[in-house]
């Protein structure tokens, strides 16, 4: 018997066990934790954050249009501006009951449109000589609001729209854990008479017609054949020490071909005549 039969069946007179990789179910766990949390945060960008955004954005602006119309009443200046504030204010005090939640932020904003509206266009019962009053009370409430919102920038037009690519991931989810789910308990065994045990079945070593490598050394896959053409997928870059027994299983079935660590024969040839002759 030859040196190197007599490795394989040294090597074999153990079983060999193979599980999901530790990498693996790392990795699914985090990925689907990180697209879950991508997914959260699009939702609520997309349903609280942005409209927030624009909210403050358009208050902010109403209250820059009161003050430069009140500075323009007070100035006497004769401009469009303040008839179209005057009735921007008007449809906006219209409106606020309607799209507005009645919390406490909106109670205040409503009252803010108010004081802004009576500023500019004072109530018929109010005296005139009540008007500067009620013009100051509202540059007052201006400033305030300005000091608050002054400083909000509008979202862009393609803000929203973005925050769909973010939901999107929440799809991924359910992928990443059946990924983790289904290959924690799934388990591969070599055992020294050739018996191999796999999640699809077991085969006796008689059983085992042939091994396809073509796709191992790029993709750490292979598939087993039976001797009723059944084939078996073997993914050594999911489960640890699968490729000991891919192999031992290789080796056995096509001992010019592999050597007994999965590698080509030809590239362990290669590397002992290149050693050769630097020696």
């Amino acid at each position: 018997m030859s040196e190197q039969n007599k490795t394989s069946e040294n090597w074999v007179e153990n079983t060999i066990n193979s599980s999901v990789a530790p990498s693996h179910s790392i990795r699914a766990v985090l990925v689907g934790l990180l697209m879950f949390v991508f997914g959260i945060y699009g939702i609520y960008d997309y349903q609280w954050a942005i409209p927030a955004e624009q909210l403050a954005f358009e208050r902010g602006e109403i209250s820059r249009n009161v003050l430069a119309s009140l500075d323009a009443v007070e100035a006497e200046e004769e401009t469009q501006l303040i008839p179209t504030t005057i009735d921007s204010l008007e449809v906006l005090i219209a409106e606020v009951p309607k799209t507005e939640v009645e919390d406490e932020d909106s109670v205040e904003w409503s009252k803010t449109l108010v004081i802004y509206r009576d500023g500019l266009k004072p109530p018929s019962d109010v005296s005139p000589t009540d008007w500067p009053s009620l013009r100051a009370a509202a540059k007052a409430q201006a400033d305030k609001a300005l000091a608050i919102y002054g400083d909000a920038t509008q979202p862009s037009s393609y803000d929203r729209p973005i925050q769909w690519l973010f939901i999107a991931c929440l799809l991924f989810v359910p992928f990443y854990a059946w990924s983790f789910l289904s290959t924690r308990k799934r388990h591969y065994q070599l055992d020294p008479d050739g018996t191999l045990h796999m999640p699809e079945g077991v085969w006796k070593q008689e059983e085992i017609a042939d091994i396809d490598m073509n796709r191992w050394m790029a993709k750490s896959i292979c598939w087993v054949v039976s001797t009723d053409s059944t084939r078996i997928k073997l993914d050594a870059h999911i489960y640890k020490n699968l490729d000991k027994i891919i192999g031992v299983i290789a080796h056995r079935l096509r001992p010019d071909e592999w050597s007994l660590d999965a590698r080509p024969v030809t590239l362990d040839k290669s590397s002992t005549a290149a050693t050769s002759e630097e020696d």
